[in-house]
């Protein structure tokens, strides 16, 4: 299942970091100093459990900016995802994908796409010139991960393209994501430590 996590939530977060991380140092002031917001929130954390038991966690980091290219505006926003899975093993293909789908559709339904701060309005400047060109809208989903075992590198493959896939089948339904498919990229950096 997967379980938001708030920052003040930090006796949680720290073993979860702790577990992923090693020894490096999880700073309680910091966690406890980024506050929740019900909308356009910088960084968020989700809990991945199997059961009881915590086997990973998703950070979420969202930036968005304008850039204007030859006087044409264009929206650009990146949604990095930093995925740890702390597990040794799955039980098997069937739990696994079980997994998968269960974080992919809590990620995209229940919170990266319902969200107000995707109806993205068109740039101030250009909002009184009736001959302005619609913004060029542009969302890139990079994943990055730190995979331990062949069986993590299934696992984030698996949720890559799940995740991406998802993605692509809410640009085209949802009345409130206006990306087009064609304007949204998937990119991956994984770091291997087998």
């Amino acid at each position: 299942m997967v379980e938001r996590i708030f920052y003040s939530d930090v006796d949680v977060l720290e073993p979860l970091f702790k577990e992923a991380y090693g020894d490096c140092v999880f700073s309680r002031a910091a966690a406890t100093q980024n506050i929740d917001q019900p909308f356009n929130p910088s960084q968020v954390t989700f809990a991945l459990k199997e059961g009881e038991d915590y086997i990973g966690f998703i950070n979420i980091w969202l930036d968005s900016d304008w850039y204007e290219i030859d006087e044409y505006p264009q929206f650009h926003m990146t949604a990095r995802l930093n995925c740890i899975f702390i597990t040794e093993a799955y039980r098997s293909l069937t739990s696994l994908k079980r997994f998968v789908d269960e974080a992919v559709s809590s990620l995209t339904e229940h919170y990266l796409f319902p969200m107000e701060w995707y109806r993205c309005s068109p740039d101030p400047v250009f909002a009184e010139d009736e001959d302005a060109p619609d913004p060029c809208r542009a969302l890139i989903l990079n994943l990055d991960a730190e995979l331990h075992s062949a069986e993590q590198e299934s696992l984030f493959n698996t949720f890559r393209d799940s995740l991406s896939y998802a993605m692509h089948q809410l640009c085209e339904k949802s009345p409130v994501f206006l990306f087009e498919p064609r304007s949204v990229f998937v990119e991956h950096n994984i770091n291997y430590h087998f």
